[in-house]
């Protein structure tokens, strides 16, 4: 329902694919479209997400959280675990988790402002690479 999604989910049906949008809140698409279907999802509950995963040919994360200023937003790995968990148990393959850039620790120092890089939103980056390195050890998954 973020910005990137809402772009995502403009282009698949400009190239009309059937798309099924798994959303937290639903009334947040506006959107409307005969090849679209709005579901509520808690991609946190693998019952609920393994329903839906069931039901597609593909996998296209956008998903985002708010930013931990304390601690690394730890649901990026999770969500990542359970679709990839979901994905395997319906015999699915293609998966796109979108991140962002500077998600290698090594590479933050090289941002145009590596304070804001760190402090502001390097829990979210940290979050994101936790989730990385985790697909990183699937061979079930082309991603």
């Amino acid at each position: 329902t973020g910005q990137t999604g809402q772009h995502l989910l403009s282009q698949a049906l400009a190239l009309d694919h059937h798309v099924t949008a798994l959303v937290r809140t639903p009334s947040k698409i506006e959107q409307k479209h005969e090849q679209l279907v709005v579901e509520k999802c808690d991609v946190m509950d693998k019952v609920d997400l393994q329903q839906h995963v069931d039901k597609c040919d593909a996998v296209i994360s956008c998903l985002a959280f708010p930013i931990h200023f304390f601690s690394v937003v730890p649901y990026f790995k999770q969500v990542e675990q359970n679709v990839s968990e979901c994905m395997k148990n319906a015999g699915k393959r293609r998966a796109i988790f979108m991140h962002s850039w500077y998600t290698d620790p090594a590479s933050r120092n090289r941002a145009r402002s590596p304070f804001f890089v760190k402090y502001f939103i390097g829990n979210v980056l940290e979050g994101m690479r936790q989730s990385e390195l985790e697909l990183e050890k699937t061979d079930h998954l082309d991603w």
